[in-house]
C-alpha cells in the first residue's frame, strides 16, 4: 500500500499541465507552435532565428489582408488563388506576419509523404500505343506530364528518346536547393535545359521515388527493360523536386510547397501553349477529409481546361486508422491507440486529428492509460471544441516521459468543430481518447510521419466495449480534392523475376485489390478513389546513385534489371503502392489530353468513370474500394456498341467517306424520333446531321463533310432517347 501511494505521489508531483484558453484559431496546431517556439527564449528560437531558411506557409486570406504590407516586412508569395495564398517569411519575421490583418488560417504543416509491363496490357493502354483499330496510335505526343516527388536521377536512359538520344526532362525545379529561382518563386533552384539538368545529375542521392514515378508515366525504351517502358513515351517532362522529410520540422514539405510546384508546372505548359496532368504520389492523413482544406481549395483554383491533377489514394487500406460515429447523448465515443516507434526505434509519437459536422461541437478527453489496470494514469478534462482552446501537458513516470499538445477550436475554413492531438514520447503509450455530444458525426484519423515516411496505426478496443477503427475514408486527405483524380491500386501481377533469376513474389489476388489501396468515400461522400490501376509489382527506373539497389544494398532483390551505359550502372526495380498506379493513370491522361488538350478535370473523370472494366472483383461501381472501377483507356477510345435499343433499324453508309459528301440510310421498324450526329472519339457532337421525327421506312440524309477535317470519328444515331454510335473514317 506504501509503495502504490508512493508512485501515486511521484507520477502527481512530475506532471505539468498548463491550459491556454481563448487561442487564436487561425492558427493550425503546426503554426501555432511555431509561433509559441519563436516566442521563446529557447536554443530552438535561436537556431531557427539564426538560420536563413524561410518557412513555407499556406494560408487562407480575406480582403482586409495588405500585400504590400506584407511584402514590406519581406513576405514572398508564390502562389494566390481562390483566396488561398502561398508564402515565404524569413523566421525573424513569422510573428510580424502572421498578425498582419485579413489572415483568416495559417498553415505551416499538413505534411506529406511518398506514398509507396503488365499494367499496359491489363489496362488496356497498350491497343491505345499501338493503334490497334484506331486510325493512329496515340503516346501523349503534345502534353506536359509534370511529376512532383523527391529521388529523381536525371542522368538514367529512363528519360532519354532513343530516336535522337535528347533528354525529355526539359526543367527542373529543385525546391530544397540554392541556386536562380524559377521567374514567380523565391526559394529553389530551376534546371533548364539539357546541359544544366544533367550536369546536376540529381536532386538527392537518397531515394528513388520520384524517378520510379516519372519512369511510369513517360520512361523510354531501353533494350533489355523491356518490362519498364512508360505510358505515353512523347510526352515533355517537368519535374518538381519537394525537399524530403527531415529531422528538422519547419524544414519538411508541407501544402504549399506542392501547390506552388502545381501552380509552376501549369504555368509553364500554359506558356508554351501546351496542356498538362500533374502527378503527386504523396499524401497523408491529417485533415478533414471532405475538400476543404487550403491545399484542396488551391488545386481546385488551379486546375481547369488542360489542367489536370492526378495523386495517389493512399496506402492505409488495410490499417483501422479512422473511426466515425454519430454521437448522442447515451452514445459518446471512446476509443484506444497506442503510439509507435520508426525503424530506428529513436522517434516516437502520433498525431490525432478529429473532425465533427459543421457548427455542431463536440467535447473531447484524452487519457494515458495503464496497460495492467486499464485505469487513467492522466487524464484531461472534457473540452469542448466551442471554445478556442490549447491544452499542453508533460506527463513524466520514471524515464518514461510524454509531452502532449491538444488544439480545440471551430475550424474557420469550413466551420466544422476540430481537435488534434499531437504526442511526442520516448516510450510506447496507451491512449483512451473520447468524445461526446448530444448530436453530429465525428471523423477521427491518426498519423504520424516518421524521417521520410507517413505511419499509422489501428484504433481499436481494449476492453471489449470501446469503439473499434476502420478502414473507410482511408483516403489522402489531399485525394479528397474535388477537382483532382484520386487512384487506387489493383494486383496485375503476383510474382516477378528479378536481376538474378529468381522469383519474387508479392502476395495478393491476381486481379483482386490491392490489399495496402486505401478506401472511400469522402466524408461528404463523393466517389473516391475515382479509378483504380495497376500498383502491385510495377516495374520502373530507379537512381542509380541510391545505394539502396546496389548489389549490396537492401533493396537488390527487387532489381529487375540494370542497364550499362556510358560506364555508369542504371538499375530498374519492381515497387508496390498506390504511388505506382497514380502515374499509370497520369500516363493515360496524357494520351487522352494528346487527342483533347482542352479537358476539363470533370470531363477526364468522366471518360476514366465510362470507359472502367468492371468485372467480378469490382463488383457493382461505383464503391468505396474501386471507385468506378479498373483503368481502360482502350474503352474510351473505341466504339461504344449500345444494344437493345427500343426500335430495331438499319444503317448504311460509305465507310470511308472519300468526298464531300455522301448519303446516310436508315431503315426504321416504325415512327420513332431520331437524331443522327458527327462526334469526335471522345464522344463530343461536332456535327448534327438530322433531328426530328421520322415514319417508319427509309430515311435518307445527307452528309457534307467539307469542314470536317480526315481523321476517324463516331456516327452517333438516337432513335428514342437510345444511343449507338458506329466508327466512321473520313479521308479526302
Amino acid at each position: 500500500m506504501k509503495r502504490k501511494l508512493q508512485i501515486i505521489l511521484v507520477i502527481a508531483l512530475m506532471m505539468m499541465s498548463n491550459i491556454i484558453a481563448n487561442a487564436n484559431s487561425k492558427f493550425s496546431p503546426e503554426a501555432y507552435k511555431l509561433f509559441k517556439t519563436l516566442q521563446s527564449e529557447s536554443k530552438e528560437a535561436n537556431k531557427l532565428l539564426a538560420n536563413d531558411y524561410d518557412i513555407s506557409i499556406i494560408c487562407k486570406l480575406n480582403n482586409d489582408f495588405d500585400f504590400e504590407k506584407a511584402k514590406a516586412i519581406g513576405a514572398k508569395f508564390s502562389t494566390v488563388v481562390a483566396g488561398i495564398a502561398t508564402v515565404r517569411v524569413s523566421f525573424d519575421k513569422y510573428i510580424e506576419f502572421i498578425q498582419l490583418p485579413g489572415i483568416v488560417y495559417i498553415e505551416t504543416g499538413n505534411y506529406a509523404s511518398p506514398t509507396l509491363d503488365s499494367a499496359k496490357i491489363i489496362t488496356h493502354i497498350q491497343e491505345v500505343i499501338e493503334g490497334k483499330d484506331l486510325p493512329k496510335a496515340y503516346n501523349g505526343e503534345g502534353v506536359v506530364v509534370g511529376i512532383i516527388d523527391a529521388g529523381f536521377d536525371y542522368t538514367h536512359p529512363a528519360f532519354v528518346n532513343p530516336l535522337d538520344s535528347t533528354l525529355i526532362i526539359t526543367r527542373v525545379w529543385e525546391q530544397g536547393t540554392s541556386g536562380k529561382h524559377p521567374e514567380g518563386f523565391s526559394y529553389g533552384r530551376e534546371l533548364v535545359g539539357s546541359n544544366q539538368i544533367l550536369q546536376a545529375k540529381s536532386d538527392t542521392r537518397a531515394g528513388s521515388h520520384g524517378t520510379h514515378v516519372a519512369g511510369i508515366a513517360v520512361g523510354q525504351n531501353v533494350e533489355t527493360a523491356e518490362q519498364s517502358i512508360g505510358i505515353a513515351k512523347k510526352s515533355e517532362l517537368v519535374i518538381v523536386s519537394l525537399t524530403p522529410p527531415s529531422q528538422e520540422q519547419w524544414k519538411n514539405t508541407g501544402a504549399s510547397d506542392i501547390v506552388d510546384g502545381v501552380n509552376y508546372i501549369f504555368k509553364y505548359a500554359e506558356s508554351i501553349g501546351k496542356p498538362a496532368v500533374v502527378n503527386l504520389s504523396w499524401g497523408g492523413q491529417i485533415g478533414p477529409h471532405d475538400g476543404t482544406s487550403l491545399f484542396s481549395q488551391a488545386i481546385d483554383g488551379l486546375t481547369g481546361k488542360g489542367k489536370i491533377f492526378v495523386l495517389s489514394a493512399g496506402n492505409d487500406g488495410n490499417t483501422k486508422l479512422h473511426i466515425d460515429k454519430n454521437l448522442t447523448q447515451d452514445a459518446p465515443l471512446i476509443t484506444n491507440i497506442n503510439n509507435y516507434y520508426n525503424s530506428q526505434q529513436t522517434k516516437n509519437g502520433i498525431w490525432i486529428d478529429a473532425w465533427g459536422e459543421e457548427d455542431k461541437p463536440f467535447e473531447f478527453n484524452f487519457e494515458i492509460v495503464d496497460r495492467n489496470s486499464l485505469k487513467a494514469k492522466y487524464q484531461t478534462e472534457y473540452h469542448s471544441t466551442a471554445i478556442d482552446t490549447i491544452i499542453n501537458h508533460l506527463f513524466v513516470e520514471g524515464n518514461d516521459t510524454c509531452e502532449i499538445s491538444i488544439f480545440l477550436n471551430k475550424s474557420p475554413f469550413n466551420n466544422k468543430p476540430h481537435a488534434f492531438v499531437d504526442a511526442k514520447c520516448n516510450n510506447k503509450f496507451l491512449f483512451r481518447i473520447s468524445a461526446k455530444a448530444d448530436e453530429g458525426k465525428i471523423n477521427m484519423w491518426n498519423w504520424y510521419l516518421v524521417d521520410y515516411y507517413g505511419i499509422e496505426s489501428s484504433f481499436f478496443r481494449y476492453r471489449g466495449i470501446e469503439d473499434e477503427g476502420n478502414t473507410n475514408s482511408t483516403i489522402s486527405d489531399f485525394s479528397s480534392t474535388k477537382s483532382a483524380i484520386a487512384v487506387g491500386a489493383f494486383t496485375s501481377k503476383t510474382s516477378y523475376m528479378n536481376y538474378r533469376g529468381m522469383t519474387i513474389k508479392s502476395g495478393g489476388k491476381s486481379g483482386g485489390l490491392a490489399s495496402f489501396s486505401s478506401h472511400g468515400p469522402s466524408v461528404d461522400n463523393r466517389v473516391k478513389p475515382d479509378i483504380v490501376a495497376p500498383g502491385m509489382c510495377i516495374s520502373s527506373a530507379v537512381s542509380s546513385f541510391d545505394s539502396e539497389y546496389s548489389d549490396n544494398g537492401q533493396s537488390r532483390l527487387l532489381v529487375t534489371a540494370v542497364i550499362e551505359k556510358n560506364g555508369n550502372s542504371y538499375p530498374y526495380a519492381c515497387l508496390n503502392g498506390t504511388s505506382m498506379s497514380s502515374p499509370v493513370v497520369t500516363g493515360a491522361v496524357a494520351i487522352l489530353l494528346s487527342q483533347n488538350n482542352n479537358l476539363t478535370p470533370q470531363e477526364t473523370i468522366e471518360l476514366l468513370k465510362n470507359g472502367a472494366t468492371k468485372d467480378n472483383e469490382t463488383k457493382e461501381v461505383p464503391n468505396e474500394l474501386w471507385g468506378w472501377g479498373k483503368l481502360n483507356l482502350y474503352n474510351i477510345f473505341r466504339p461504344v456498341n449500345v444494344s437493345n435499343l427500343q426500335n430495331s433499324f438499319e444503317l448504311k453508309y460509305t465507310n470511308p467517306i472519300t468526298t464531300n459528301e455522301a448519303v446516310l440510310e436508315i431503315i426504321l421498324e416504325k415512327s420513332s424520333h431520331i437524331e443522327i450526329a458527327i462526334c469526335d472519339i471522345f464522344g463530343n457532337e461536332i456535327m448534327q446531321i438530322y433531328s426530328g421525327y421520322s415514319q417508319s421506312g427509309i430515311l435518307h440524309k445527307t452528309l457534307l463533310t467539307q469542314s470536317i477535317s480526315n481523321g476517324a470519328y463516331f456516327l452517333k444515331t438516337t432513335i428514342n432517347n437510345k444511343s449507338t454510335f458506329n466508327k466512321l473514317i473520313i479521308s479526302k
